[in-house]
């Protein structure tokens, strides 16, 4: 219950991995982690500091970006709904 795993049923050959074709045969596959199938790729030789920096800079263009969606619906929605200009009152003399 606590650990994903899957098992691969077709993976293409990588040469720049150096990761061999897993072909879409007919067989029984053992259950792996789910990383080693869906993110290959991965080397874990870089530093785990840069997936907490890519991190902060997607939550950042994230937060600008809801910033600027509001302002702009807050700037919409003002001027949608200005008060409509009355004729300024002449004093009357009698």
């Amino acid at each position: 219950g606590r650990e994903l795993t899957a098992s691969p049923i077709f993976l293409p050959a990588d040469a720049a991995l150096g990761a061999p074709e897993v072909p879409a045969v007919t067989a029984t596959r053992p259950l792996v982690q789910e990383i080693e199938i869906l993110q290959r790729e991965r080397d874990l030789a870089v530093a785990g500091w840069t997936w907490v920096a890519a991190s902060l800079v997607v939550l950042a263009c994230s937060l600008v970006l809801v910033v600027a969606l509001a302002w702009g619906v807050g700037r919409l929605s003002r001027g949608l709904t200005a008060p409509v200009p009355t004729p300024a009152r002449v004093p009357v003399r009698t």
